[in-house]
């Protein structure tokens, strides 16, 4: 289902895609029983089906941009 990420799992996205210097990642969170948040995983080349499921993003069309726009 669509889920807004908060600024603090947006950050914890962008810092852990940095910290293995992937400009496109794929990073999955998950809240704890704690209740705290954790990155699980990072994928350098994610497969984006799950993310296709709950947006109308192009998410490929972005990424093509987003490297276009990188080497030109």
């Amino acid at each position: 289902e669509a889920y807004t990420p908060t600024a603090l799992e947006e950050e914890m996205a962008v810092t852990a895609a940095k910290a293995v210097s992937a400009e496109v990642a794929g990073v999955d969170i998950i809240k704890g029983d704690d209740g705290n948040t954790y990155v699980i995983e990072v994928n350098g080349s994610p497969g984006w089906k799950g993310l296709s499921l709950v947006t109308d993003a192009d998410v490929a069309g972005e990424i093509a941009d987003y490297v276009l726009r990188r080497t030109c």
